[in-house]
């Protein structure tokens, strides 16, 4: 998202256009109270108020589309009637266009292995059967991410959740939407491949932050998971442990007021990356396993 600022370093308001569903704009409405929570790897949302009489303020009904200024699309997802005691007006929340993605489902059935993203032959990846299915457009994919292979086993499951969840944690990537061009950018969890860039915006309690509140809960650590579904599904077929158990110790290790010995520190990381070393392999193996059984079943 972009966020435009005036001459005094102040966010602009910005201005809310109503499109329809199939993006034909109607024109601008006469919000007021807009507040805009911009969210990272999450759905944004945009909430305000219309009164009656305003610009196509009969029009202003669930599914339609807005355009925001510097902040791309957004889909109407409520809408509620109020009245201040003269005048009635709506209260409107949505969220960004990127939801709308959730209206196409895909299901991948026996264990399918594929190839995240494949230019030449995009119909035989996971991100090119979501370009054909959906029109949007798979704008660009980290060169680290081209030659990883996943196996995967989904029933009807929405896109953008699909992208956002089983996706991302596969192949350990993340997404971003530009929702006016309708494009789609996959990039490497790595954050060292992408350093930040200077915007030249500081941000302040004596311009644009008025409060700040960090929590943090022990109850959310979690360093082991174990993963189990229905009728016996896990993930053993993926996880090169063979088991369905996920680790994760980043959050003792990079934080030196656990005392956690430097020497444990690199057998853990030393460990974490042999897994990820030996991931396609096992996936190969787990294909070739399967293979097999079909062979003789066959016999």
């Amino acid at each position: 998202m972009e966020f435009k600022f005036n001459s005094n370093d102040l966010i602009k308001i910005p201005k809310i256009a109503l499109c329809k569903i199939d993006l034909q704009m109607l024109g601008y409405l006469e919000a007021i109270n807009i507040v805009i929570k911009p969210t990272f790897c999450s759905l944004s949302e945009i909430t305000f108020k219309c009164y009656k009489g305003s610009n196509f303020y009969d029009s202003i009904i669930k599914k339609m589309v807005l355009e925001v200024d510097g902040f791309g699309r957004f889909q109407i997802d409520k809408v509620n009637k109020n009245t201040d005691g003269q005048t009635e007006y709506k209260e409107v929340s949505a969220y960004s266009y990127e939801v709308s993605l959730n209206k196409v489902t895909l299901s991948f059935k026996d264990d399918t292995v594929f190839k995240l993203w494949d230019a030449v032959e995009p119909e035989k990846s996971l991100l090119g059967i979501v370009e054909l299915q959906t029109g949007w457009i798979i704008k660009q994919v980290d060169s680290s991410l081209l030659d990883k292979y996943r196996t995967m086993s989904i029933d009807k499951a929405e896109v953008y959740s699909l992208l956002m969840g089983d996706i991302s944690t596969a192949f350990g990537c993340y997404f971003v939407f530009d929702t006016i061009e309708k494009f789609i950018y996959c990039y490497d969890k790595d954050i060292n491949s992408h350093p930040v860039k200077n915007s030249g915006i500081n941000l302040s309690f004596r311009n644009l932050i008025k409060d700040m509140d960090i929590k943090e809960s022990s109850d959310d650590v979690i360093t082991a998971l174990t993963v189990n579904g229905a009728e016996g599904v896990g993930i053993s077929l993926v996880n090169p442990l063979g088991n369905n158990v996920i680790y994760d110790f980043s959050y003792y290790c990079n934080d030196e007021d656990w005392g956690i010995p430097s020497n444990v520190q690199t057998a853990i990381n030393n460990w974490q990356a042999k897994i990820e070393e030996e991931r396609e392999t096992y996936e190969r193996y787990v294909a070739q396993r399967r293979q097999l059984a079909i062979d003789k079943e066959q016999y």
